[in-house]
């Protein structure tokens, strides 16, 4: 089939999203898969083999490669919501050029599985390296990354959490360098040749700023985990050292004048570095070099220590935070001209810990280090390449070819970029529309490896992913009912929610990856740590808190340390309608209750106290902790759950969750409690219902804080079970008289504790 021209532009433009979005991997090697097509984890998962479901594995296909920015209509016919490119604004400061040049010139070896094709097929290789060129002169004329190395505590924390917050639920673990790639992995690339550490830890913040269309969600992760989690990738980097020190050792209460003072050592370094000193108390440091500030404007620099420390810019007291003291932090705001400022930071450590950190933020510029933008001298030489490397010489002369290009091969109609303040506007000729497209030739050729073409780009598409697409691109208008579950279906695909949670017995966590899906409260087993089942997620929760999940994440399950990332709505708001009408197919149960309101919310106090079914044993109630383990908040109830669902799901929680640890307050529909509402199931449940909608003006139930219950064997051992921290939910304690312990877990067969003097507070 004829391919325009601007089928070849579209797929430049997706080469910059996985040069601007992709989250690259640590320097520590990751195992490297044997892919040589696109790698999607819901269509390695879901579509690699059957015919069922091919169709729509081809729906994923043209959603996540991008089909449709060339191939406009025909969206309706297949129900594919196609991914929206990333924001190309200032990608020079998150990008390093030479790593553009390399991807861009051969994306596929650059990144085994990615979705970026190859864009020159066909071409000759002079052609191919000046359009390249010209290219990259454009985009890394929007900025130039920073580089940075983390400190080794960040590293740490950064394994941590990159195995714990979600990460691992797409992307290949990273403990085991020896353990198999699952197919399902989204691979990662090299990190010290696409990133540097601050431009991957700004992405981590706010993946939506660039990536708009929420593949990579956000995991509402604060500057510190994003810091840390990004220094993770990059702990093998060794960068060149950015500031002088002098070394000094005294005993001193304030910060003496180290200029009058011999110093023991001298040398260079990188960062705001204290292990240099040879020893961790009675020293001092002088930190000297030169502050490069990339554009006039007002500076905010932030100084913490402990003990003493002052900074100065040109000579002039900027923040000072002298004296013996525990960490404090100040900061004052001045205006820099852009260009070198002399930099001087002095710290003293008296006694106890020792911590320094000296961070700024200005126009354009987060808040970070001092050292990402300090050198040792005022105009230092260019950085040279690393062996192996092929430094990237900016040409400006290329500068406006690249510019031009970038609107006439149609990069734009996908990519947001600006040009001195204006959007680049696409040229060309539109390609064809979708449904109209012959499926034996152009990019889904199967001859395009052996016979490129000028112009075609070549996806590297498996023979699996070319008939997948065939198919979807021919597939016929579904009809209402099955059009909403195709959507729900290609959306929790396309977003990769099935990793996480499962619906209707598709999904949910993969073996490999289990162990890692972890939790602060271990016997509550595996509902305190694997995400919730999505089967009926419309008839559970309101309209309004599936809106505020998908557009916010959430964070109402404290103790599961997999969060909930937040996708915006603009990407997938449509399942809040999608899955109400999917889900909401009972009718609603009768509610009426005609007491009065007071004495209804009085019986759901009563209810959910100490003296009947003891909510509070396992529920947080506001701010007040349960009496035992510490599960979701009572109060979060009614603002994320619907009335009918609730009482229906407090008649029969097993039905709803299977193995859950919710016990059946009324068995077999049954009340245990006869005199409260006259011995009503539902009107109790209500009551309950009505009594946590009063939110914060509701009173405390009965016995959530208690005095303790301490039990004390005397003249024979006692048995208790229970939750018992440290063991599985089948837990037995036995107390002996002799004030010895022990605790038994009987889920694993298996001794767990042993301690002595008291036994237990059966009040927790």
């Amino acid at each position: 089939m004829h391919v325009p021209a601007r089928l070849f532009t579209i797929c430049l433009v997706t080469t910059l999203v996985v040069i601007v979005c992709d989250p690259p991997a640590a320097n520590a090697a990751e195992p490297a898969a044997a892919v040589g097509h696109p790698l999607l984890p819901a269509f390695a998962r879901f579509h690699a083999t059957g015919d069922k479901t091919l169709a729509g594995g081809g729906r994923l296909l043209i959603s996540e490669l991008n089909c449709t920015s060339c191939h406009a209509g025909g969206v309706s016919a297949t129900g594919v919501k196609t991914k929206p490119a990333p924001v190309l604004d200032a990608v020079g400061t998150r990008v390093r050029p030479e790593w553009m040049v390399e991807f861009l010139t051969n994306p596929h070896r650059a990144k085994p599985g990615t979705t970026m094709p190859d864009l020159f097929p066909g071409l000759d290789a002079q052609s191919e390296s000046a359009q390249v060129q010209a290219l990259v002169n454009f985009l890394a004329s929007t900025g130039t990354p920073r580089p940075s190395a983390p400190q080794p505590q960040e590293v740490a924390r950064g394994e941590r959490l990159f195995h714990q917050v979600g990460c691992i639920a797409c992307h290949q673990p990273r403990r085991d360098a020896k353990a198999s790639v699952l197919a399902t992995s989204v691979p990662l690339g090299a990190i010290d040749k696409k990133y540097t550490r601050d431009s991957l830890a700004t992405f981590l913040k706010n993946p939506l700023a660039v990536r708009p269309g929420g593949r990579m969600p956000s995991l509402n992760l604060n500057d510190q985990e994003s810091r840390d989690i990004a220094g993770y990738f990059f702990q093998a980097v060794q960068l060149p050292p950015n500031l002088n020190f002098a070394y000094y050792e005294g005993n001193w209460a304030k910060l003496p004048d180290f200029g009058k003072l011999k110093p023991k050592t001298t040398g260079k370094v990188s960062g705001f570095q204290l292990g240099v000193a040879a020893r961790r108390d009675r020293f001092g440091l002088r930190f000297t070099g030169f502050l490069q500030v990339p554009k006039a404007g007002r500076y905010t620099f932030f100084l913490g220590s402990d003990d003493g420390s002052r900074l100065q810019i040109d000579g002039k007291t900027v923040v000072d935070v002298d004296g013996v003291h525990p960490y404090q932090e100040k900061n004052a705001a001045i205006e820099l001209e852009a260009g070198p400022h002399a930099l001087l930071v002095d710290f003293f450590e008296a006694g106890g810990g020792e911590v320094l950190k000296a961070d700024f933020q200005g126009p354009g510029i987060s808040r970070r280090t001092l050292s990402n933008h300090s050198t040792t001298v005022a105009r230092p030489k260019p950085r040279k390449p690393a062996k192996g490397e092929k430094a990237f010489v900016p040409d400006a002369s290329l500068v406006e070819t690249g510019r031009k290009l970038f609107a006439s091969l149609g990069c734009a109609s996908c990519h947001q970029m600006k040009h001195k303040n204006q959007p680049i506007k696409p040229s060309g000729k539109p390609a064809r529309p979708l449904d109209q497209l012959k499926v034996a030739g152009g990019c889904l050729s199967a001859g395009l490896a052996k016979a490129p073409a000028a112009g075609i780009p070549d996806f590297h598409l498996s023979a699996r992913q070319r008939q997948a697409l065939a198919l979807a691109v021919k597939a016929p208008a579904l009809p209402g009912g099955a059009a909403v579950a195709a959507r729900i279906e290609g959306t929790t695909e396309a977003f990769n929610c099935l990793a996480c949670h499962s619906r209707n017995k598709r999904g949910g966590v993969e073996r490999p990856r289990n162990a890692l899906f972890a939790t602060t409260i271990k016997e509550m087993g595996d509902e305190g740590r694997i995400p919730p089942l999505l089967d009926g997620v419309g008839d559970k929760l309101n309209d309004n808190w599936i809106k505020h999940v998908l557009d916010n994440g959430a964070n109402d399950r404290p103790y599961m340390l997999t969060r909930m990332p937040k996708f915006g709505t603009a990407n997938v708001g449509h399942l809040v309608k999608d899955f109400g009408t999917a889900d909401r197919t009972r009718k609603p149960v009768p509610l009426a209750i005609t007491d009065r309101i007071h004495r209804v919310r009085s019986a759901g106090r009563f209810l959910s106290g100490d003296k009947a079914l003891a909510c509070i044993k396992c529920h947080y109630f506001g701010g007040h902790k349960a009496t035992g383990i510490q599960s979701l908040d009572l109060l979060t109830m009614t603002r994320r759950l619907r009335k009918d669902w609730f009482v229906r799901y407090m008649l029969d929680p097993q039905a709803y969750r299977p193995g859950t640890r919710m016990p059946a307050g009324w068995p077999r529909g049954q009340t245990l409690l006869p005199d409260v509402l006259d011995g009503e199931a539902k009107h109790q449940i209500v009551s309950v219902w009505e009594y946590l909608a009063d939110g914060g003006k509701a009173g405390l139930p009965r016995g959530l804080i208690r005095n303790p219950i301490e039990l004390e064997p005397k003249d024979e051992p006692i048995i208790y079970r229970n939750f018992i921290s440290g063991v599985s939910p089948r837990g037995i304690a036995v107390g002996y008289p002799e004030k010895a312990n022990l605790a038994f877990d009987a889920d694993q067969l298996a001794l767990r504790l042993i301690w002595h003097n008291a036994f237990i507070d059966a009040a927790k």
